[in-house]
């Protein structure tokens, strides 16, 4: 694997980037980083930063080399961490249509504005646009090649070599290398629709309208979870040529690498944890019909969490079935420590459940934790509809926690009665004034 040697201009002439192998370059050979992200990196400490590299940039800056674009945008901390936080920013940040029209000026050729012109315009250039201003801050930085798990990927197929390949970073800062991603970090899409799914169930309300297929709205969103990204939370989307770069102790293979669960970065986020029985697999297959998705979750901050699914069908493995006979399919149980689905499939056919997230103290809006595959080849037998399946899941849980109900007599969400009369009971959980709990 090879990697950038320069991107810059000093003294008005320009280095064009250029591929050296690894071994000809003084640096630091790829080895796991001695601490978590967290212990090095806390967003909230740099807010002063974004208000400063928000700013319009001076042409004499913009159109200059990249030393000087780097020292500005990082002029606002000495920090290492917070200089790099800068670039990072301002890259994700980017909207070249606007930059561009507030200026008279020409961009040439192997000026930072003609390198930001074409990471709008494509992806793999904003590997080379932070490389180029890493270095230029004294940073060793290298462009990483391989496949991340981009809109070309399909769960359970093979990698797409030409649709999935992509370039990162890695930069070394603090005596450790680090693994950072500005395109995953700068944009998001939201309402894609493609011809092979379509959507049957949406948290318990069945769709009867097929929605059209569609390539959906591309929104520029700062993402920081792609700045200094843990090694173990980058691999399951993120796949490098050069194995070395995962950075992890064991290297993950290919074959891993696609048969694993699609999880986003809400996953990590969110600090859930897969407790089913297969549930790192991508591709389920179960035997009598039925599937068991679980995640555990962080009983001190769950309290602030929300859920919602979507079941997908595809269409030329279910023939023409419609959607109405997946009513009351899903049985959700959401809890302190536990998130369940419950699937029961009817019929046989291919299927995607996603799963959504968001902690409403972190996050404006719903995002994707987990993606599954389902093939049923051997549809629930006896299969009886459930009830209407309410958002916030069946039996005590989360819900009836914020509401201070504590339940007495029953604690499952399934209650077998067998003389027809039944009582539920709970306790009302008072909060004090000092903070403690009484009944």
């Amino acid at each position: 694997m090879g990697c950038c040697t320069s991107c810059s201009r000093q003294h008005d002439v320009f280095y064009p980037i250029v591929y050296v192998p690894l071994a000809e370059l003084d640096l630091p050979l790829p080895r796991p980083p001695s601490c978590r992200r967290k212990d090095i990196f806390k967003p909230n400490n740099y807010a002063h930063i974004r208000k400063h590299v928000s700013k319009p940039i001076p042409d004499r800056v913009l159109y200059g080399n990249f030393n000087t674009l780097a020292s500005y945008l990082s002029k606002s901390t000495d920090e290492d961490i917070g200089r790099l936080w800068s670039i990072y920013q301002w890259i994700a940040m980017l909207d070249v249509d606007i930059l561009l029209a507030k200026s008279s000026r020409m961009a040439e050729t192997d000026s930072p504005v003609e390198l930001a012109r074409k990471a709008s315009e494509d992806g793999r250039s904003h590997a080379k646009l932070f490389a180029a201003l890493a270095r230029s801050l004294g940073f060793p930085c290298l462009m990483i090649t391989g496949v991340t798990k981009n809109i070309n990927y399909q769960l359970g197929e093979a990698v797409d070599r030409v649709g999935m390949i992509a370039e990162w970073n890695a930069v070394y800062v603090d005596g450790d290398w680090r693994l950072v991603d500005t395109f995953w970090g700068s944009r998001s899409i939201t309402g894609r629709r493609l011809p092979d799914w379509t959507v049957v169930c949406a948290n318990g309300d069945v769709i009867t309208v097929e929605e059209k297929c569609s390539d959906g709205k591309v929104k520029q969103d700062l993402n920081d979870f792609f700045f200094l990204t843990d090694p173990d939370m980058l691999v399951g989307t993120h796949l490098p040529d050069d194995g070395r770069w995962q950075l992890l102790p064991e290297n993950v293979p290919e074959i891993h690498f696609l048969s694993r669960v699609y999880l986003r970065e809400r996953y990590y986020q969110m600090a859930c944890a897969v407790v089913s029985e297969h549930g790192m697999d991508v591709v389920l297959r179960p035997e009598n019909g039925e599937q068991i998705i679980e995640f555990q979750l962080p009983k001190a901050r769950s309290n602030a969490f929300d859920f919602m699914y979507l079941l997908f069908k595809n269409p030329g493995s279910c023939g023409d079935t419609k959607n109405a006979c997946l009513r009351g399919t899903v049985f959700t149980e959401v809890k302190s420590n536990l998130l369940s689905y419950t699937v029961k499939f009817p019929i046989q056919g291919r299927f995607r459940f996603d799963v959504f997230g968001v902690d409403v103290k972190e996050h404006d809006s719903f995002d994707l934790i987990a993606s599954y595959l389902i093939e049923v080849h051997s549809p629930y037998t006896n299969f009886e509809v459930l009830p209407d399946s309410p958002p916030i899941g069946w039996g005590p849980g989360l819900e009836t926690e914020r509401h201070g109900l504590e339940p007495i007599t029953h604690h499952n969400s399934v209650i077998n009665s067998t003389e027809g009369h039944l009582e539920i009971r709970f306790v009302l959980v008072i909060h004090h004034i000092r903070g403690s709990w009484c009944k």
